[in-house]
């Protein structure tokens, strides 16, 4: 039986499923904020370039106009998979108070800078407390499409002792454990301490993110166990 799988998250996740058979992931939304995806739509949408095509140009179009719950929706699938990496990019907002994740893709490929003009930074008590407001909504949609024994969080960290590993970990402890709370019937993973190594051959290149193999061979295990395949 092929089990169909919807990812909210980043590579960490998608990349773990290279180790996993009789998987087909339906749907990946990816290089947004919850802060982003529960923003209003902005008046003016800002352009992409027209050389964007694809996978990148649709997750841009997905975060300008606020479409990853019409996207959730409008798919089948069995489980959900969550991680928070991409919760790293600061964001922007217009003048009418609406918000757009200000990813690498973003600064490179649009004219975001234009009609978003204002960054707001991570790592803030300020943009801690915008998301926590959206997470809570997030979690109340998210309970309406699947139980919570059906979602999988990926608590996955940034290697320790990179630039900003520690303040950005502090952070992402303070979202895994708020949707404990809020989802304590989930399924939650965590690779181990010895397996979250930066990988300096990895596909996408260096970043404290990318990973040795050990560590999605031991996600993918432990995943497979939850997911009884």
């Amino acid at each position: 039986m092929t089990l169909k799988i919807a990812i909210i998250g980043s590579c960490v996740t998608r990349d773990s499923f290279e180790y996993i058979d009789n998987i087909d992931i339906t749907v990946y939304l990816s290089r947004f904020s919850l802060i982003s995806m529960y923003s209003n739509k902005p008046n003016i949408i800002p352009e992409i370039q027209s050389n964007v095509t694809g996978f990148l140009k649709r997750t841009l179009i997905e975060d300008f106009e606020k479409k990853h719950l019409e996207v959730l929706t409008s798919n089948n699938f069995d489980y959900l998979v969550i991680d928070f990496i991409d919760e790293r990019f600061s964001l922007r907002t217009d003048v009418d108070g609406s918000y757009i994740t200000n990813s690498q893709y973003v600064r490179s490929h649009t004219n975001a800078d234009i009609s978003f003009p204002t960054i707001v930074p991570r790592l803030t008590h300020e943009c801690l407390g915008k998301w926590i407001s959206a997470a809570g909504y997030f979690t109340k949609q998210i309970l309406k499409i699947l139980p919570q024994e059906k979602i999988v969080i990926h608590e996955a960290y940034w290697v320790d002792g990179l630039k900003d590993s520690d303040r950005h970990n502090t952070y992402l402890s303070i979202y895994y454990n708020f949707l404990k709370v809020l989802m304590p019937k989930a399924n939650y993973i965590k690779v181990s301490e010895k397996n979250i190594q930066t990988d300096p051959n990895h596909k996408w290149g260096v970043a404290p993110y990318h990973y040795k193999k050990e560590y999605y061979e031991e996600f993918s295990k432990k995943l497979i166990r939850i997911l009884n395949i």
